[in-house]
């Protein structure tokens, strides 16, 4: 039978409060780079998903040159 890992039993902690006072468990660091990598896509209609399909078209005549 295999055990959890430690970071899924440990229990979240108060770290800080908020400015309105309501205790805070995670660290704003990490929530705020995150927050600034959405609003990075946002901004420039970054999708993944099509991104990578483009990449990939873009590639197939490279590919086929060096077979």
């Amino acid at each position: 039978m295999s055990r959890p890992s430690p970071a899924l039993t440990r229990s979240r902690s108060v770290i800080a409060r908020g400015a309105n006072g309501q205790p805070r468990t995670y660290r704003l660091a990490a929530a705020r780079q995150a927050a600034y990598r959405r609003l990075a896509v946002a901004i420039l209609h970054l999708d993944v998903a099509s991104l990578a399909d483009q990449l990939r078209h873009a590639r197939q005549p490279i590919l086929r040159r060096a077979a």
